[in-house]
């Protein structure tokens, strides 16, 4: 995307603040849904990993504590809750838009969303 951009100056839409509600909304629901498949993804590869080292443990072995690629998945919802929560509280109808914040609340191209794919993507891939 920052391809697209470059080259052209920031611009700003308006859009409605009910448009961007039921967008953002509807983004929140799927990051709830990515997180939770991911969570239980990661549950059952760090019960594989930990019966695994329990087992060294029980013969003998002086095992490292290291549980190799069972990252622990983190939500992400908060950014979407507050921004939801802004507009709530917002007395406008229309809401003017950065390209910034349109890649992050419409598009749902966050800073942190290549690396959230990530985690989900091996969970949900192991299973």
């Amino acid at each position: 995307m920052q391809e697209v951009l470059r080259g052209m100056r920031m611009r700003t839409i308006k859009v409605k603040k009910d448009d961007l509600l039921t967008k953002l909304r509807a983004n929140l629901e799927k990051h709830k849904a990515d997180y939770e498949t991911a969570c239980a993804g990661y549950r059952a590869k760090a019960i594989i990993a930990l019966r695994a080292k329990v087992r060294e443990l029980q013969g003998g072995e002086t095992a490292a504590l290291y549980f190799g690629d069972v990252d622990k998945p983190e939500s992400h919802a908060n950014s979407y809750e507050v921004v939801i929560g802004m507009l709530e509280m917002s007395i406008e109808t229309e809401v003017e838009l950065n390209t910034e914040e349109y890649q992050c609340w419409v598009m749902d191209q966050w800073g942190w969303r290549k690396g959230f794919a990530e985690t989900i993507t091996k969970y949900i891939s192991s299973k």
